[in-house]
């Protein structure tokens, strides 16, 4: 099983240098822990790795460690298939895309993952665009483009089993899909058909970490899931004047059992946490669903996180 960070560089703030530098240090602590990957997901498009960024960290990489410390690293893009910042049909979409593809000729450690992209991100006009109907035309684009191919091609599952199940089938693209209670039933689904036996899967991830602190830090995480929604309106509980207040509360000081207890039920479904034998155990079952790659967002981002999550994933 192989594991990597996921990385949202908003985390990191509005000045450039300080998230240039941050992206490098977690650069660096994922391959001292001997992890596989780093996946940029797609945010803001000032919040996105340039081109400038990645051929630094990518010579960074190159010029800092030898061959055998990143035999098997990659840094991972995201591209948005329906964001202009990717977009075939925009002039600026396609040169960016063409020129992330030059780097990943050039260079060994990069690859990319393709996706439709969250509406969070977009703009009305980019917003309009169909997911099936841009990806695609990126998938072809990108197959055509690549001198040699990357071991691994990601594919976003969330919302387009369908779509991400035929690009698994047509390329041998890697599914990506979301931590939820459905990731088992999602991958027998797309087993079926693809015919693919390869799959990641992206989860928050936090180990030995305080349980009323992980609901604070992922309230509003799992506040949009509709499954929270529907959890919390069978019990007759206002899910927008929740929206309202949650951000400023916190779940762990919610003065009611009924949503504290929704909440918890759906952390455990939706992030890998607990102690060393909870996390590892959490691990395991996710591995027995099918997924050989485990893309891990890190609630705290310390080495100390990177290295447990490396731990867990070795031992099994």
């Amino acid at each position: 099983m192989l594991s990597g960070i996921a990385v949202k560089r908003s985390r990191f703030g509005e000045d450039a240098k300080r998230r240039k530098l941050q992206t490098t240090q977690i650069v660096e602590d994922c391959i001292k822990a001997e992890l596989n990957f780093v996946f940029f997901d797609f945010e803001w498009s000032k919040f996105n790795l340039t081109i400038e960024e990645t051929r630094d960290h990518l010579n960074y990489i190159d010029y800092t460690f030898s061959e055998t410390d990143v035999k098997d690293f990659n840094l991972v893009i995201t591209f948005a298939a329906r964001s202009n910042d990717f977009y075939l049909k925009n002039p600026e979409g396609k040169k960016n895309v063409d020129n992330f593809l030059d780097l990943m000729n050039s260079y060994e450690h990069l690859t990319v993952d393709l996706v439709a992209g969250n509406d969070a991100y977009f703009s009305d006009e980019e917003k309009k665009r169909r997911g099936r109907e841009v990806l695609f035309p990126l998938a072809d684009y990108v197959t055509e483009k690549l001198i040699s191919r990357k071991e691994f091609i990601f594919t976003g599952s969330e919302g387009l089993l369908k779509t991400s199940s035929e690009l698994a089938k047509k390329y041998n693209f890697v599914p990506f899909l979301l931590m939820s209670e459905r990731v088992q039933n999602e991958i027998s689904l797309i087993k079926k058909l693809s015919g693919v036996d390869k799959f990641a899967l992206y989860s928050p991830f936090a180990y030995g970490l305080d349980k009323n602190w992980l609901l604070d830090k992922l309230g509003a995480y799992i506040l949009r899931r509709a499954k929270t929604q529907d959890m919390l309106r069978e019990q007759n509980i206002d899910v927008q004047e929740l929206q309202k207040t949650l951000p400023s509360t916190g779940v762990s000081v919610i003065d009611n059992e009924v949503i504290k207890n929704i909440f918890t039920t759906r952390l455990d479904e939706l992030c890998v946490y607990g102690t060393e034998e909870e996390f590892y155990d959490n691990i395991l079952k996710i591995k027995d669903f099918g997924v050989e790659i485990l893309a891990g967002l890190p609630l705290k981002e310390e080495p100390e996180q990177f290295t447990a999550l490396k731990n867990a994933i070795a031992k099994i």
